[in-house]
């Protein structure tokens, strides 16, 4: 007899060939921040499609021969509005997230160095969101 044809069909264990699921130790704010960040463009969609629904609703009443306008209509467009601009706060987290992990990364030498780079944070947040 061979002795090929006598050896049975059971692979050998050898690591190479195993597959070992990958665990990563990953923070999940981390995580979160990775994940936000690759959806900037769908915000960025939903930005454009919120002013345009917004210049839609504004031109309704002058252009009423180009669409004629309807109380289902406008409900549509002002809740399809609505909802979009609650959809895009949750991608605005992304930069708060973001913030929150640099601060996590950061090394302060004492508490009163945190304290004034929290503040700091906080007063630009304040002046970005005035302008």
């Amino acid at each position: 007899m061979d002795s090929k044809a006598s050896t049975p069909l059971i692979p050998s264990p050898n690591p190479e060939n195993t597959i070992k699921p990958k665990i990563k130790d990953r923070d999940f704010l981390k995580h979160l921040e990775a994940y936000l960040a690759k959806r900037d463009g769908g915000d960025k969609l939903l930005k454009i499609s919120r002013y345009a629904t917004k210049i839609i609703l504004a031109a309704l009443p002058l252009q009423s021969s180009v669409l004629p306008e309807t109380p289902t209509l406008t409900a549509r467009l002002k809740s399809f509005e609505s909802s979009v601009g609650l959809s895009r706060k949750a991608f605005r987290l992304g930069k708060f997230v973001q913030d929150v992990n640099a601060l996590r990364d950061s090394r302060f030498d004492s508490k009163e160095d945190l304290i004034l780079s929290v503040l700091a944070y906080c007063q630009c947040r304040i002046i970005q969101q005035n302008h």
